[in-house]
């Protein structure tokens, strides 16, 4: 697996393996929206025992999978009979599928790792607040929640087409999504310099869409021009942006 190589690489070229503590993976991938194949998850997972690492899962988008492809599985399914359980944990917040990035509260799943968990208990830095409680038990609580789920993914997937209709139009490149809130797109098809896909990120925001330079996510040095496009909005801004953006595009040209 050429992911596995990349760790490997990373880890072995450390400058201090006792350092190195745990592999730490984002499924569904941020900022590609794309879920990891269970033999890929299997195969870090492998490398983790050999190494004797720790395999965190963050799995914020879990509940955003929209569309075909690679299904989400979760690291706690991946990794029965591969790696020992006490050394998978998984990361879930309800800022993603439930909208709520202000509110600030989230879960660690840790198994058969009693100190973890009286250590996570004990960090009065990570408390959450009665208000974000209550919110997300009503929240979780609620019959209405599947329906809710239901809706939000239906609304992904309508936003998801108007958007990738809109960059095949433009003819922008752009990675196929399944799970996520956001497209990986070729904004700057020519960049050769960061200085090159900075410039057409500040056009866009000049023109009033803001989106996230793709230098931010430490891809390939030789893969410039990227950047990460939400549609997790209500569809007439949605519209309206992708508009500004054509306008953007047109004036620069």
């Amino acid at each position: 697996m050429d992911i596995v190589s990349t760790i490997r690489t990373a880890y072995e070229t450390a400058a201090d393996l006792k350092e190195i503590r745990a592999v730490v993976v984002t499924n569904p991938s941020n900022p590609l929206a794309q879920c990891y194949p269970r033999e890929v998850m299997g195969a870090i997972m492998r490398f983790c025992e050999e190494k004797g690492l720790h395999y965190v899962s963050d799995e914020a988008y879990a509940l955003c999978q929209f569309g075909t492809g690679t299904p989400f599985i979760s690291a706690l399914e991946a990794g029965e009979g591969i790696l020992d359980r006490s050394r998978i944990h998984v990361i879930w917040t309800a800022s993603k599928a439930f909208g709520s990035s202000g509110v600030r509260i989230g879960c660690i799943i840790t198994q058969a790792n009693p100190l973890l968990l009286v250590g996570v208990s004990l960090a009065t830095y990570i408390q959450c607040s009665t208000l974000s409680n209550t919110y997300l038990t009503a929240i979780l609580q609620s019959p209405a929640l599947p329906d809710l789920l239901e809706t939000n993914l239906k609304r992904l997937v309508n936003n998801y087409s108007i958007l990738t209709d809109a960059l095949t139009s433009l003819q922008f490149d752009f990675l196929p999504a399944n799970a996520g809130l956001f497209v990986f797109v070729k904004v700057a098809k020519n960049a050769q310099t960061w200085e090159e896909e900075a410039d057409i990120i500040r056009r866009f925001a000049e023109c009033g869409v803001k989106v996230s330079p793709g230098r931010e996510y430490v891809g390939e040095d030789d893969e410039k021009g990227w950047a990460r496009i939400g549609f997790s909005v209500p569809e007439t801004m949605l519209r309206e942006a992708i508009s500004r953006m054509k306008k953007c595009i047109v004036d620069a040209e």
